[in-house]
């Protein structure tokens, strides 16, 4: 993989500059424990099923094992 070029970073950077703006004036809502988990568990729910089951698929590991670790806290 290349290096990023001087125009490509500062672009980023620009972008970055963009985005940080933006979320001062957009600050992320506040979520509960219960909401949080909630939003977890709706969106694990949309994943296909054979993707839930399927371990070698990096893309959504994120999402299962924040999944399974609620879920054990919640069976607590």
């Amino acid at each position: 993989m290349a290096a990023p070029t001087k125009e490509e970073l500062l672009d980023y950077l620009a972008k970055m500059k963009r985005f940080n703006e933006w979320e001062e004036k957009n600050p992320p809502p506040q979520l509960t424990p219960q909401n949080a988990l909630a939003a977890i568990s709706g969106l694990y729910r949309l994943m296909p099923e054979e993707t839930r089951r399927d371990p070698e698929d990096p893309t959504h590991e994120g999402l299962r094992r924040t999944y399974e670790k609620l879920s054990r806290r919640r069976r607590r």
